[in-house]
């Protein structure tokens, strides 16, 4: 789901920054969070926007708890709001076994997940998955050190743009953060929203000209449907009057820097990846002076 979001940004001296997510959080949740925030007296508030699954999370969350149930548009209908339940079959032994030791020896993890053996074997992994699953693809360009693989089918599902559910957490998300930013405004702090690309879209250039690669067909689709999708966001947020920082351009160029978990089961950014969104929202947000206020 969603990255942990959202970052306060505060301290009148010296920049610090705290972290008021987990990961899991979406829209409404943010919103909650809001005035907690606020109370740490900000200078900015940042929320990070995720094309891949946010308003899928607005949506369930919405129309899962009454908690939301002011924010519905829709006839009232039985949605699982649970967005972190997932049901998994048992791994085999040794699997577990391997799971088992990495998350209770030291040893094992700096042997196994250390930074050279750690990498060959995503790598490996990442390579074998699109003969292991039909849900996977994989992108492999070595004069640019791109390997990579995807998951593109959940994500096509999340942005559907002729999908009600998707249309209909796409309006409460837009909804949420124009009231977020108005909190903000009348707490005199700065509110920023960062638009996170999915994975697919940050190697599109490359992705778009590979049709008969494995799921080329659902990927082409997706990232017509996230670029449908990320217009009627800008849109929003500009009609809201709310500053965007979008790291696209920043990911896309360096994205031959390995900046993806190298696995072929989690999409998210790693470190290299996460630096780089980070990096840009610093360069983006001009802090104001206390003494301006």
């Amino acid at each position: 789901m969603s990255e942990s979001w959202p970052y306060v940004l505060a301290g009148a001296t010296q920049l610090q920054v705290y972290n008021m997510g987990l990961g899991g959080y979406g829209p409404n949740q943010y919103s909650h969070l809001l005035p907690q925030a606020l109370k740490l007296k900000p200078k900015v508030i940042a929320v990070g926007l995720y094309m891949g699954d946010d308003f899928e999370n607005a949506f369930l969350i919405t129309y899962g708890l009454k908690h939301w149930a002011a924010l519905r548009a829709l006839p009232t209908e039985q949605v699982d709001y649970n967005i972190w339940q997932t049901q998994q079959e048992s791994p085999p032994l040794h699997k577990a076994i391997r799971i088992w030791l990495s998350r209770h020896s030291v040893l094992y993890q700096l042997i196994f997940h250390g930074p050279l053996l750690g990498v060959l074997q995503g790598e490996a992994q990442i390579r074998m998955a699109a003969k292991a699953s039909d849900a996977v693809s994989v992108l492999s360009v070595p004069e640019e050190g791109i390997l990579e693989a995807f998951r593109p089918k959940g994500l096509l599902a999340n942005l559907d743009q002729g999908s009600v559910n998707v249309k209909e957490g796409m309006r409460i998300t837009f909804l949420l953060l124009e009231q977020m930013k108005e909190l903000c405004r009348q707490n005199d702090t700065h509110f920023v929203v960062v638009v996170i690309p999915t994975k697919e879209m940050v190697f599109a250039d490359h992705l778009e000209n590979r049709l008969a690669m494995p799921l080329g067909d659902v990927i082409h689709k997706l990232l017509t449907n996230e670029r449908m999708a990320r217009d009627k966001t800008f849109d929003a947020l500009r009609q809201s009057g709310i500053d965007v920082v979008d790291v696209l351009p920043a990911l896309r160029a360096q994205r031959g820097s390995q900046l993806y978990a190298r696995t072929a089961g989690d999409m998210h950014p790693n470190g290299n990846g996460y630096r780089v969104i980070g990096q840009t929202v610093a360069s983006a947000i001009r802090l104001p002076d206390r003494t301006e206020r």
